[in-house]
């Protein structure tokens, strides 16, 4: 239920971004909803027992959203920093999952 008030609450904003807002109010609307939708893409993964690094996400969606043109650059340098976060734990066994995932709720 709590998913579809969101829904219902941020429908009208989404709308208004996409049919009649100027460009930067596109982008700004464009990139606040990336980043809650990489936000809750985090927290089933961690449900899942797969912790990813937020930080890294959001900053890579952004990245992304910003620099459109380069996104194959920024997903590549996202994927190593999430490796690399990852070899940093004392589970190295998860961190080639924990960077895949991380990858992938990016895109």
């Amino acid at each position: 239920m709590k998913r579809v008030l969101t829904a219902a609450a941020l429908l009208p904003v989404g709308l208004y971004a996409i049919l009649a807002a100027p460009l930067a109010v596109f982008y700004l609307v464009l990139a606040a909803f990336a980043t809650l939708c990489f936000w809750e893409f985090a927290s089933i993964a961690s449900a899942a027992g797969y912790p990813i690094s937020r930080p890294i996400g959001v900053l890579t969606g952004l990245l992304l959203v910003a620099a459109p043109g380069e996104g194959f650059l920024v997903i590549l340098i996202a994927a190593l920093a999430a490796v690399v976060w990852g070899l940093q734990s004392s589970d190295l066994a998860g961190a080639l999952p924990r960077a895949a995932i991380l990858s992938f709720g990016v895109l």
